[in-house]
C-alpha cells in the first residue's frame, strides 16, 4: 500500500498502520513543488502502483486524485476526508479569499488560537 499524509500531516501519522512492505509518502520533501508537477516528480516512486492500493487523507488524498487525473493508476484508492476541486471561477475565487484568511491567521496568530 501507500499512504500519503495530510497538510498538517507527517509520515508518522501511519505508524501502527502501515507494514514493512507499505510506502509511507513524506509530502514536506515536495513542498516546492507545484501541484501540477507533482507525476513528473514522484515517477519513480510511482512506478508499480497499478498493483498497489493508495490510502491519502485530507491534502494527500487530494494528491492521489490529481495524479490518477495525470494517467497513474492503483489497483484502488482510499481517500479519507478529500475534497474533489472546485471548478467555477466564483468558488475559486471566494475559496482564494478565505485561504487568504487562513495564511495571515497562521501568520499572525498563536498556534492554540489557529487550531
Amino acid at each position: 500500500m501507500d499512504f500519503l499524509h495530510g497538510f498538517l500531516g507527517l509520515r508518522s501519522d501511519w505508524d501502527g498502520i502501515a507494514d514493512p512492505g507499505d510506502r509511507i509518502w513524506n509530502l514536506w520533501s515536495r513542498s516546492e513543488v507545484p501541484l501540477t508537477r507533482l507525476r513528473d516528480v514522484f515517477q519513480e516512486e510511482v512506478r508499480g502502483s497499478e498493483d498497489r492500493v493508495a490510502v491519502g487523507y485530507g491534502m494527500g488524498g487530494r494528491l492521489l486524485l490529481e495524479l490518477q487525473r495525470q494517467g497513474v493508476r492503483w489497483k484502488g484508492l482510499v481517500l479519507i476526508s478529500v475534497h474533489p476541486g472546485l471548478s467555477h471561477p466564483e468558488e475559486k475565487s471566494r475559496r482564494l479569499t478565505q485561504d487568504e484568511a487562513w495564511a495571515q491567521r497562521f501568520e499572525r496568530d498563536a498556534w492554540g488560537e489557529v487550531v
